[in-house]
C-alpha cells in the first residue's frame, strides 16, 4: 500500500481509490520499495515521518521522487483512458437503444406525417441527440430515414396493386401529387411507372415458373 498527499487537481480522480497496478506500475512500485529503505531510516515509534538517511547514495531521493512521478503519470493516464472507454460504452448503448426505439416507433406511425418535434416528444430525447444518433449509426438524418421507410412501404403497396392515390392516403401523404413528387425524387420514376414495371416483373416471374412446371411435368 502506498499513501501520499498531493494537491494537484489532476490527481483528484485517484483520491480514496484502491487500484490494482498493471505491469508497468508494478515496476515503478518495486523500484520505489527498494529505494525507500535506502533513502530513509526506520521510523521511530509514534513518529509521523521517517528521517532521511545521512549516508544515502547521491540522488536516491531524487530517483524516488521521479519514480513516484512516473507512477502517478501512468495511473492518471490509465484511469483516464478507462473512464473515456466507459463513457464511450455508455454512449454507444444509449445510441443503440434510441435508434432501435425510433425505428420501432417509426414503423408504428408510417401512416402519419411526422415532425422532428413529435418524434422527440414521443421518445423523450432532444433534437440534437436524435440527429447525432442517426448520423453516427446509419449516416442519415432521422427524418430522412423515416421518409425512406415510408417509400419502401409505398413500393410494397404499389407492387401489391394499390393505386398511387390509395398509397398516398394509406401512408399519410398530404396529397397524391406530393406523394408522386417524393417518390420520383427518391426513385427517379413515378409511382405509375414503378407499378407498371413491378407488374411486368411479376408477370415474367409467373411465366418463368409456369414454364418450369411444364418442363418438369413433361419430364415426369
Amino acid at each position: 500500500r502506498l499513501d501520499f498527499w498531493c494537491p494537484a487537481p489532476e490527481l483528484l480522480p485517484l483520491g480514496g481509490r484502491l487500484l490494482r497496478a498493471d505491469l508497468e506500475e508494478q515496476v515503478y512500485l518495486g523500484r520505489m520499495a527498494a529505494l525507500i529503505p535506502e533513502a530513509f531510516l526506520p521510523p521511530e515509534p509514534g513518529a509521523l515521518a521517517a528521517a532521511h538517511r545521512p549516508d544515502a547514495a547521491f540522488g536516491t531521493l531524487q530517483e524516488l521522487a521521479i519514480r513516484l512521478e512516473m507512477l502517478l503519470i501512468a495511473l492518471v493516464r490509465r484511469t483516464g483512458a478507462e473512464h473515456r472507454a466507459t463513457a464511450r460504452v455508455r454512449r454507444d448503448k444509449a445510441q443503440t437503444a434510441l435508434l432501435e426505439n425510433t425505428r420501432v416507433w417509426f414503423a408504428q406511425h408510417l401512416t402519419e406525417e411526422l415532425s422532428v418535434e413529435q418524434v422527440c416528444r414521443a421518445l423523450g430525447c432532444t433534437r440534437a441527440m436524435l440527429q447525432k444518433t442517426f448520423r453516427a449509426r446509419i449516416k442519415s438524418g432521422a427524418m430522412e430515414y423515416f421518409a425512406a421507410m415510408k417509400l419502401a412501404r409505398a413500393r410494397e403497396l404499389l407492387a401489391g396493386g394499390a393505386s398511387p392515390g390509395e398509397v398516398a392516403g394509406m401512408l399519410g401523404y398530404s396529397s397524391g401529387a406530393y406523394f408522386s413528387r417524393c417518390f420520383k425524387a427518391a426513385t427517379g420514376t413515378t409511382p405509375h411507372a414503378y407499378q407498371r414495371e413491378a407488374f411486368l416483373k411479376q408477370e415474367k416471374r409467373q411465366q418463368a415458373q409456369e414454364q418450369k412446371r411444364q418442363i418438369e411435368a413433361q419430364k415426369s
